[in-house]
């Protein structure tokens, strides 16, 4: 390159170029350029129209975007707007009218209550109407034509518990019903004096693995704790028999209650407490 600009610094007669002939020289290597570059002015022209559709897709494409998202929260705003967005109704279904209002209470779902929020809190509804009612083994939250519907499955009853001259579910769980029951039915029995919750789970327990026909012979159980038995029981049986039992060993032992009964000649105390024997009012012994 360097012997090239050499060369070109001296005449034909071997001196060093002229101011003139340097000038000379420069525009014949511009014209030499301007001669090559008519391709690439012609390459480029024919890019420009892509260039314009290429940038007139991406415009395109944005405001296909921008639409959407306007539209998405035009329709969203609408909605939420009018009536059809909101609960018209709550309906209870499974449980007792005064249960409905409890269950109503813990869901906190109100009429005019949004029905996306509702369906949002789904599972902490019915988590916390679990919680808030004991009784509850299921809930079901469903939505049609705006109105709530929560259907309920309780634990099975396997008793009354009596508390301050009123009568509540026992339910096999160990729960206690937060509405007073009216009408006791005779074929479950009623318990009376049980202070300790935990001795309420433990015969609830009890209660629910005895069979039905035992269970239905079961007239009321009573709580009689001592120092030696705190779970201490005296059972009070609808053939005129009395038990006298502990809860840890109710359900076991009671199994055997028909056949003990049956050696008995008339009415009396089947003591389940320690072993498994009978002895009538009189106190006369008869060992099985």
């Amino acid at each position: 390159m360097k012997k090239n600009l050499n060369k070109a610094r001296l005449s034909q007669t071997g001196q060093e170029l002229t101011p003139w002939e340097k000038a000379q020289l420069e525009r014949n290597k511009k014209r030499q350029k301007e001669k090559k570059s008519p391709f690439k002015k012609q390459n480029f022209s024919r890019q420009l129209p892509q260039l314009k559709n290429v940038h007139k897709k991406r415009l395109k494409k944005r405001g296909l975007l921008l639409l959407t998202i306007f539209t998405v929260i035009t329709s969203v705003s609408l909605y939420l707007i009018l009536p059809v967005s909101r609960v018209k109704n709550i309906v209870i279904t499974g449980v007792n009218k005064q249960t409905q209002k409890d269950i109503l209470k813990s869901s906190k779902i109100m009429k005019g209550d949004f029905l996306i929020e509702t369906w949002f809190k789904n599972s902490e509804i019915k988590k916390r109407i679990k919680q808030e009612n004991g009784t509850v083994k299921y809930a079901k939250i469903a939505e049609k034509n705006r109105n709530v519907k929560i259907n309920i499955l309780e634990y099975s009853t396997v008793g009354y518990v009596y508390q301050d001259k009123k009568y509540y579910a026992l339910t096999k769980n160990g729960a206690v019903s937060k509405a007073t029951v009216a009408n006791v039915t005779g074929n479950m029995p009623t318990i009376y004096d049980f202070k300790s919750t935990k001795n309420l789970k433990l015969i609830a327990k009890q209660l629910s693995l005895i069979s039905q026909n035992i269970q239905e012979a079961i007239s009321e159980i009573h709580a009689t704790p001592t120092k030696a038995d705190s779970g201490k029981i005296l059972v009070y049986m609808n053939d005129g028999n009395e038990v006298i039992a502990t809860i840890g060993t109710f359900a076991k032992k009671m199994a055997y209650y028909p056949s003990i009964v049956a050696k008995m000649n008339g009415t009396g105390i089947v003591d389940l407490e320690v072993g498994a024997y009978s002895y009538p009012y009189s106190n006369s012994t008869t060992s099985n």
